[in-house]
């Protein structure tokens, strides 16, 4: 789709309520995970510093999310190092995935969380290079990457999520991991949106 149509990573700079509210949504899910990542594993060095990346994330995602929600639409943040440390969660992540369970195609569920890690982190990079420097971004590298997370991020987690819920009930809410994950899931929407917005801007829409 992103080389069909030829999308501008520009259309992102404006105003969009449904990228608002999942951008919001997404840092709700990641500061709960924070916060409850703090007062259940607070001994551990490697979640403080996981649950400090996260908080980090959801104040991006704030940022993002008022800035769509706008009508006078302007960067979500004064500079670009918000942005920078909000994406560090994820990468933080993969390095920790292959440190706590090795990752191989005989391990179908950890190599997924990996490729899901890295598609994420590919979408959001992209998206704040668009937001920050709308004049180096590239359209089609955004709109890949925000296919490959709608795919991987959305697709492919939602329904282990859905799963969780309905065998363990609402008492998984409480839990960091279903969080992160609810999280991974708004970035698939996000992801989703941005493309849609990218190539309808093109085709006039």
């Amino acid at each position: 789709a992103g080389r069909c149509c030829k999308p501008q990573a520009g259309a992102l700079r404006g105003r969009c309520t449904p990228s608002g509210v999942v951008a919001l949504a997404a840092a709700v899910c990641y500061g709960e995970a924070a916060v409850l990542r703090i007062l259940w594993m607070g001994s551990s060095v490697a979640m403080l510093i996981r649950a400090a990346l996260e908080a980090l994330c959801a104040f991006w995602m704030i940022g993002l999310g008022l800035s769509w929600l706008r009508k006078d639409w302007k960067t979500p943040t004064r500079s670009l190092t918000p942005a920078v440390l909000g994406s560090a969660v994820f990468y933080w992540c993969v390095l920790a995935r292959f440190m706590e369970n090795s990752s191989s195609w005989h391990r179908v569920a950890p190599t997924a969380m990996v490729w899901q890690l890295l598609a994420g982190l590919m979408f959001l990079s992209a998206l704040a290079r668009a937001l920050y420097l709308p004049g180096t971004s590239d359209g089609r590298t955004l709109c890949a990457g925000g296919l490959a997370a709608f795919a991987l991020c959305l697709c492919w987690e939602l329904p282990t999520v859905l799963q969780t819920l309905v065998q363990e009930g609402g008492g998984a809410l409480l839990t960091p991991t279903l969080l992160f994950r609810l999280g991974l899931c708004c970035v698939g929407a996000l992801g989703a949106l941005s493309a849609v917005r990218c190539t309808r801007t093109e085709q006039g829409a």
